[in-house]
């Protein structure tokens, strides 16, 4: 399409060699083929040329598009919206009181509803200013800002002027390596629309400067160092969307079309007269209005009547295509520019909005991040009368996750902070700080004040926990076996043989018994702390050494592995035995079975942590109908959507937790046989790799020592 005044055509270079060279021109690909009109030799295809249209100076034609066109407006409107609707976050050792007054500030004088503006003017015409208002500096706009000389409550608000009004950059350039500006223009003049037609001359220190879609520098020369307008690339697009629109519009109208032929009828308008040619207009008139599918149309014996109805085959198709091509010449998914949910099988436009977030990125930090640096030193001083030297901008993510998605963000976040300080590796107001400062970012722990984060602790307490993992509904083996860092353990027990005797411990001394033996062994492994007792069950003190009721155990000494026990705890008076006359009954259920300590050991440290990976064969024990079972699940697991996946994991993360500590408390107990049973019915949450098994000598000690406070409060409780 051709638009504008004096348009310059990119055509190709003559050949230097003449006439001779001119024959060989080729098209923009290299290729040309004479005899098969391909190339140069084509006039179809070497017609063709770009054209400057210059639409961006056409402000009048801008406008009209921006009011008129709903499709226009959402391509200017979008992205400017989006880069401020998630706004900033100010990044700086600062007390949230000062922050607040900082919000309210922005909120009083609508600073974030203004530089929308300034952003969409700019994506409109090409450029335009945001003017910081400073009171008492009315009469001083043509000279430098300095912001170490503002005065309180100075800032007024910001006034936004796009390049439609009048705004004329001036030659002159700002020569400073160290401004910001380097390299713009000085000063910029605005034509104010009033009767005297007064002109005002800003400094640039004083505005905020907003461009366009982008130019080479010789272009930009050209628009006065301003870029150009974003519906001047996408205009033909534009024009072919909406025509074909139009053009669809108009064949609904033709939809079904009813002819009525009459024999005689030339012969009528021939040699009749004009009353009675009116008289036939007037009649088919009347039929045409009566018509409907009860009534009764009057034919002659040599008339007749026909339907055409009219078949829009192929033209949604073609109108999806004029759409698919506006959308990816304004950069904005289809299903946001046109306000539609995604089409196809499985499909969720994910990746289309991430690239779309990843553009809006992209424009804040190279247009909204250099002006937000330039105006709020300026608001710093009018607020609180100085500049803090640590700030930073960072932007607020794009993307709102759903309800679903940021419940299991907030978990794995908050489960992350809380097994930090349980771990005694941060203190309780630091835990407070850390949950803050996520909460701001997925929107939760919104009610902690700072008078909390005053009150709470500032020393890092090891014994104190939050919540126990248990309680929480966690993974029991993801605290036992190395939750908090360390590497996860493979499996070494629910397929493995189990050895029918614990390893060798040391021999105990006189008094002690074959439990106590494997309880002292026990004690060396995970050494009782000395907040902790461990009570094994039908078990007699052993005294000193044996390692039961809190004694050290070999060797002694204390040392890493081996801290002071706890003192004696009393043993409570046992009531005197009854002799009973009468038999007694045998019991319903009959006793469990008490594992040694040692194989309890062995069965707990052999649990490890679900590995979704597929199952190879030769790797597995299980049958093979469950090994493609299980690779049929995970390509079903493949195919879900992002929310389906969050929700499904969610409930699985639920029922393994519930399975696992369940088979958790069992063989804490010492029911090996009950313990065994839960792992062989959900065999499926733990892995099967027997090369894996490999590794568990070596990274056993490691394990264990981090596993030691776990087991002791379980050993503790049951």
């Amino acid at each position: 399409m051709s638009r504008g005044k004096g348009k310059a055509a990119a055509r190709p270079a003559a050949h230097p060699a003449g006439a001779a060279g001119a024959a060989v021109r080729r098209a923009g690909d290299g290729y040309a083929n004479a005899l098969a009109f391909l190339g140069e030799s084509s006039p179809l295809l070497s017609g063709g040329v770009f054209e400057r249209s210059e639409l961006t100076r056409q402000t009048e034609l801008l406008t009209a598009a921006y009011r008129e066109s709903w499709l226009a407006k959402r391509i200017i409107d979008m992205p400017s919206d989006d880069m401020t609707r998630a706004w900033y976050t100010l990044s700086a050792n600062l007390p949230e009181a000062d922050l607040r007054r900082l919000k309210l500030l922005e909120a009083r004088h609508s600073v974030k509803q203004e530089l929308t503006a300034a952003l969409r003017w700019a994506r409109l015409y090409g450029g335009s200013l945001a003017l910081m208002v400073i009171r008492g500096e009315e009469d001083r706009l043509d000279r430098p800002m300095d912001p170490d000389f503002l005065l309180p409550d100075c800032f007024q608000g910001l006034l936004v002027l796009d390049r439609a009004q009048g705004i004329e950059p001036s030659l002159e350039r700002v020569t400073d390596l160290e401004d910001p500006d380097f390299g713009l223009p000085m000063y910029y003049t605005v034509h104010l629309q009033t009767e005297a037609g007064a002109a005002v001359r800003l400094h640039h220190s004083r505005v905020l400067r907003f461009v366009g879609r982008e130019l080479p520098a010789l272009e930009a020369e050209r628009e006065n160092g301003w870029g150009a307008s974003e519906l001047e690339h996408i205009w033909d697009e534009l024009m072919k969307r909406s025509a074909t629109s139009a053009n669809i519009a108009q064949l609904v109208f033709q939809a079904n079309l009813r002819t009525l032929k009459v024999g005689d009828y030339g012969e009528a308008l021939a040699m009749g007269t004009d009353q009675q040619i009116q008289s036939l207009y007037k009649m088919l008139e009347r039929q045409n209005r009566i018509m409907n599918s009860q009534g009764v149309q009057l034919l002659g014996a040599e008339d007749s009547m026909e339907q055409h109805p009219y078949t829009f085959t192929g033209i949604a198709e073609m109108y999806e295509k004029f759409c698919m091509n506006m959308a990816g010449a304004a950069e904005i998914p289809a299903t946001k520019l046109f306000g539609r949910s995604p089409e196809g099988m499985n499909a969720t436009g994910e990746s289309d909005m991430k690239n779309y977030y990843s553009m809006i990125s992209q424009l804040q930090e190279r247009t909204l991040k250099p002006a937000l640096e330039k105006l709020l030193p300026v608001m710093f001083m009018s607020e609180w009368g100085q500049i803090p030297d640590d700030y930073d901008i960072v932007f607020n993510p794009i993307d709102t996750p759903t309800p679903t998605e940021r419940a299991g963000i907030n978990a794995q976040l908050t489960g992350t902070v809380i097994q930090a300080y349980n771990g005694g590796l941060i203190s309780q107001k630091t835990a407070l700080k850390e949950l803050i400062s996520q909460g701001t970012e997925i929107g939760a722990w919104g009610k902690i004040s700072p008078e909390d984060v005053e009150k709470a602790s500032d020393e890092v307490d090891t014994g104190e926990e939050m919540e126990d993992p248990m309680a929480m509904g966690e993974d029991p083996m993801a605290a036992m076996m190395g939750a908090a860092g360390g590497p996860e353990m493979p499996l070494e027990g629910p397929q493995a043989p189990m050895e029918e005797n614990p390893p060798e411990a040391p021999e105990a001394p006189q008094g002690g018994t074959e439990a106590q033996t494997e309880q002292d062994s026990l004690s060396r492994t995970f050494p009782p702390l000395n907040r902790f007792t461990v009570e094994i069950e039908g078990e007699e003190d052993g005294g000193p050494g044996s390692g039961n009721f809190n004694h050290p155990g070999y060797p002694r000494g204390g040392g890493a592995l081996n801290p002071p026990s706890a003192p004696k705890i009393p043993k409570a008076p046992t009531a005197p035995k009854m002799q009973m006359a009468t038999p007694k009954a045998p019991s319903a259920k009959p006793p469990v079975t008490k594992a040694p300590v040692g194989q309890r050991l062995k069965f707990l440290t052999g649990l490890a942590r679900h590995e979704d990976k597929p199952v190879e064969k030769g790797t597995n024990p299980r049958p093979a109908q469950q090994v493609k079972q299980a690779n049929r699940e995970r390509k079903e697991w493949s195919n879900l959507s992002l929310s389906q996946k969050v929700q499904g994991a969610s409930e699985q993360n639920r029922h393994m937790a519930q399975v696992k500590g369940e088979a958790v408390k069992a063989a804490i107990k010492g029911d090996l046989p009950k313990a065994q049973a839960i792992v062989n019915k959900n065999e499926h949450y733990w892995s099967h790799s027997p090369e894996a098994a490999a590794k568990v000598q070596s990274e056993t000690l490691q394990r264990q020592k981090k596993a030691r406070p776990f087991i002791q409060r379980l050993f503790n409780r049951h």
